[in-house]
């Protein structure tokens, strides 16, 4: 897969999340630092919902909560 293909990919997922939030319920984006990452997170301006990082590492206890 090529550098444009991935591209396009996150662009139409990202219409996609701006077309149906509530269906799609949320957007996982896995990308290092970059300028391209930078970009796209730029966009998420246009998304109508709240946004949230969350590290990749936190356990279900931490993002769930505990007993």
């Amino acid at each position: 897969m090529s550098g444009q293909d991935s591209w396009r990919r996150a662009l139409r997922a990202l219409a996609a999340l701006c077309v149906d939030p509530g269906g799609l319920k949320g957007l996982c984006l896995r990308a290092r630092p970059s300028p391209a990452r930078k970009v796209l997170e730029d966009q998420f301006g246009y998304v109508p919902f709240p946004l949230r990082r969350i590290h990749p590492g936190i356990s279900d206890t931490q993002l769930f909560g505990g007993v």
